[in-house]
């Protein structure tokens, strides 16, 4: 990871944190909020070997990601796959060296999505 890419990530995540503390908004994290009891009941209701598809849209540095293949890894489900939409440079090249040497179900995609081609 280059000097840049981690600047970059601990920028934002600083960043990030004063602006949730000025809207005091310290209960939007995915523990608090409700995302993470969301995957583990989502990963938990397929069948036994289900093949699923999961795709994180705006990845950034991929918390969500990394905690959907935890919880499939404690789970009777490890056979899907989890596909990152990352459009920003530096997030991406983050996202290539965090996940690096992981399962080989796991997708980066330097992309936005969206409604338009702009």
């Amino acid at each position: 990871m280059s000097i840049h890419s981690t600047y970059y990530s601990l920028l934002w995540k600083f960043g990030r944190r004063l602006y949730m503390i000025a809207r005091n908004d310290l209960t939007l994290t995915p523990e608090k909020n409700g995302e993470y009891w969301i995957q583990e009941k989502l990963v938990a209701s397929f069948p036994e070997n289900y093949n699923f598809v999961v795709f994180d849209i705006g990845a950034n540095i991929g918390e969500w990601s990394s905690s959907i293949i935890n919880i499939s890894k404690h789970q009777k489900n490890n056979k899907g796959s989890l596909h990152l939409f990352e459009p920003t440079k530096d997030t991406y090249e983050f996202l290539q060296n965090f996940f690096a040497g992981s399962n080989d179900l796991l997708k980066i995609n330097h992309l936005a999505v969206g409604d338009s081609n702009k």
